[in-house]
């Protein structure tokens, strides 16, 4: 097992390289002229090789799990800062599918942390896509809530929850586990390679928490996780006044 998870991770590694040098080239392939047809047949280029790109990163991600050799960060960062990120980066797709987005972050959390801020963002980003990916109306939602702290650090909840399609109660437990769908259908009709919630899982587990699901089908899902993370002595950015929005809507 170990044999094969170092291969997965080389084989990963080795084939991200030719696989970015397609994407440059059709990047910069895209800015001579070309008529119409040749930039649909381009932007099928790159959305092919990105889709690839991500599962060679998944890949990648698993096996480097798998045996152990993911080490995590643990640098300052802004917690609303870094969750306002992955909202901007999905704001236009679920605007664009007409769903609405809500974000609620408990007051009380803690905004200067120290930890590892792009897989925070890799698991919110996956939950969050997972939660647009199947759902067609409504609304998909992030809640931040604070469970305390102390002299080790603090303790932080995150929820993604949404109005999708729901997942039966018998499939729940098949979830986490790797290339784990709900049924075998989904890989055909909404693509993925069924590592992203176990990546997740592992990547929450090395961060000192634990990650649950309550689901009913056609009534929606929602994740839960919670993290441990160290406070930041040192400011991030100024704090912003916010008096001025009292009693303002």
């Amino acid at each position: 097992n170990d044999v094969k998870s170092q291969f997965l991770a080389n084989m990963s590694h080795e084939l991200r390289t030719p696989l970015n040098g397609v994407l440059g080239f059709t990047r910069q392939l895209k800015k001579t002229p070309l008529n119409d047809n040749q930039n649909d047949f381009l932007e099928t280029i790159e959305s092919s090789a990105k889709n690839l790109l991500r599962i060679i990163n998944d890949i990648l991600d698993f096996s480097k799990l798998d045996v152990g050799k993911m080490e995590l960060e643990t640098i300052p960062f802004s917690l609303r800062d870094t969750v306002n990120e992955v909202m901007t980066l999905m704001a236009p797709t679920i605007f664009d599918r007409g769903i609405d987005v809500h974000l609620g972050i408990d007051s009380a959390t803690p905004d200067s942390l120290r930890g590892d801020p792009d897989r925070l963002k890799q698991i919110i980003l996956n939950l969050m896509g997972n939660a647009l990916k199947f759902t067609h109306q409504g609304f998909i939602r992030l809640d931040v809530q604070y469970k305390g702290g102390d002299e080790q650090g603090h303790k932080i909840k995150f929820i993604v929850s949404d109005t999708g399609i729901g997942i039966e109660k018998d499939v729940i437990q098949k979830l986490f586990s790797a290339f784990g769908q709900a049924d075998s259908s989904v890989t055909r009709r909404f693509g993925g390679t069924g590592l992203g919630l176990n990546i997740c899982k592992k990547l929450i587990e090395a961060m000192g928490g634990k990650i649950s699901v309550k689901s009913e089908k056609d009534h929606g899902s929602s994740f839960y996780f919670d993290i441990d993370v160290k406070e930041n002595s040192i400011a991030v950015a100024e704090p912003i006044v916010t008096d001025v929005l009292n009693q303002k809507r």
